[in-house]
């Protein structure tokens, strides 16, 4: 893929990922794609472009480990998740050296 096709998909990606409809994955899918959708390989975008054509309950049935996940969908999923894991054991060393310095 050229880079500039690239970007343009990157960007209307990364649109779509903010604008779900849910606030909650509007929050999750906006800031994974915000800060991932440049690093991943042609794969992981056609897959992250796959589960955005999901509704919103079964994508966030998928992340949330609710529901099997479908195979078309597995791998970005599991980006996501680690990337939801890592985010939230960095905000909470975060929140601790707050207090911390309080």
């Amino acid at each position: 893929m050229s880079d500039e096709h690239s970007e343009l998909k990157i960007k209307r990606l990364l649109i779509r990922s903010q604008r779900r409809g849910t606030l909650e994955l509007d929050y999750i899918l906006g800031r994974f794609a915000k800060e991932n959708l440049g690093d991943l390989d042609d794969e992981l975008l056609n897959e992250f472009e796959s589960l955005l054509d999901h509704s919103d309950g079964v994508v966030f049935a998928c992340v949330s480990s609710m529901m099997p996940v479908p195979k078309k969908i597995e791998r970005i999923i599991h980006e996501i998740r680690a990337w939801v894991k890592n985010s939230a054991a960095l905000a909470s060393r975060n929140e601790q050296s707050r207090n911390q310095a309080s």
